[in-house]
């Protein structure tokens, strides 16, 4: 691997894992500063973007502040906010601004935060692709050749990487302080892993609680109902999501009305439960996969089926839901859901287990 694929891979690194979390993160999440003069996550997520932007453009290219991406991608213009002259060395990346001027960054929403960040990424990936490793060593254009090439690129990248760890930090500040006593929990996991059982166990620890099993929801549909089968048609797909935006939209109301919520789920191999995306975005939800071995789940099925037919068919759903897990479960846990292994400890075992997280979060 050469220095230009380096640079790539921790840019591609940064990208990924600030986009994974800011997905689930609601608008309020995005602007909230946890102090009065602390940056709220957009200005972090700017301030990112316009240090990388400002040293590739005029340190490591020799080119005028008009040709930062800010500019010339017309982020400037759509936000009527001209950051130069303002700052360390008047570059306008916030390093060195006061509170008035801080004060003064206009709020930008989540499309033009990652649309700023993904464009400045994406001159910067071209750039790294484009140049010959021998041309990154040799003296940059600004800095007066104090650096190379290199060090202009790398220098902000790794200054990315800093602030991803405070963007971190000022999520979970988020989260300790919106979750309350009524949180929201999503349950799910594959076929013969106990979800129904550990979400009424999970709901009874609290003085006022609400269980939601989503496939109830799924089951009151009287004429037309589709069932799941080897073959998931566009009627199934839709009465699923049904099911799933009308148990986000419950547990809000219970919510509101004081009751802490447990919505119960199965893995979705084909949705990946996108369908709560919109939920994720809420403060104090829980997320929680029962992830007991494959080994465990059907020795499950094999105890509770009552018939050849209904075994083979849970076995295969059970192939089918590892087999899907196995390939999303890094996205899951980078993404914030707490992964429990119920193969042992029973289910008193896994509720014990989301209520310590659950005082984690909230200590």
């Amino acid at each position: 691997m050469n220095a230009n694929a380096v640079l790539i891979d921790l840019l591609e690194d940064n990208r990924r894992r600030l986009k994974r979390l800011v997905a689930g993160m609601s608008d309020d999440c995005l602007q909230w500063k946890p102090e009065v003069e602390a940056n709220s996550i957009a200005i972090t997520i700017w301030h990112m973007a316009r240090i990388l932007d400002v040293f590739l453009t005029q340190q490591a290219k020799g080119e005028p502040p008009a040709d930062e991406c800010w500019f010339r991608g017309g982020w400037a213009a759509q936000t009527r906010y001209d950051p130069r002259g303002r700052g360390l060395n008047g570059w306008g990346m916030l390093t060195g601004f006061t509170q008035e001027e801080v004060d003064a960054i206009p709020p930008m929403s989540r499309e033009q935060t990652l649309g700023y960040l993904d464009q400045v990424y994406d001159i910067t990936r071209e750039y790294l692709a484009a140049t010959p490793e021998e041309i990154l060593q040799t003296p940059a254009l600004g800095f007066e050749g104090k650096y190379s090439r290199y060090q202009c690129i790398q220098m902000p990248l790794m200054d990315n990487v800093r602030h991803l760890g405070e963007v971190y930090s000022i999520a979970a500040g988020w989260e300790r302080r919106n979750h309350g006593n009524n949180p929201i929990f999503l349950i799910v996991g594959g076929p013969a892993v106990g979800k129904s059982t550990t979400s009424r166990t999970l709901a009874a620890r609290f003085p006022r609680s609400v269980h939601i099993p989503v496939d109830d929801l799924r089951m009151m549909v009287v004429a037309g109902l589709a069932q799941p089968g080897a073959v998931w048609g566009e009627a199934l797909v839709e009465q699923l999501r049904l099911a799933r935006e009308n148990a986000a939209n419950m547990a809000l109301r219970y919510r509101e009305a004081g009751f802490a919520v447990v919505i119960d789920d199965f893995w979705d191999p084909f949705s990946h439960l996108s369908e709560y995306l919109p939920l994720f975005r809420e403060p104090a939800v829980i997320k929680v996969l029962l992830y007991p071995s494959q080994e465990t789940a059907h020795a499950r099925n094999r105890a509770r089926a009552d018939s050849d037919s209904t075994q083979a068919y849970l076995d295969e759903g059970i192939r089918l839901t590892y087999d899907s897990l196995r390939s999303a479960l890094p996205e899951l846990e980078t993404a914030g859901w707490l992964v429990v292994d119920t193969s042992e400890g029973g289910v008193e075992g896994a509720v014990n287990r989301i209520i310590e997280h659950l005082d984690y979060i909230k200590t």
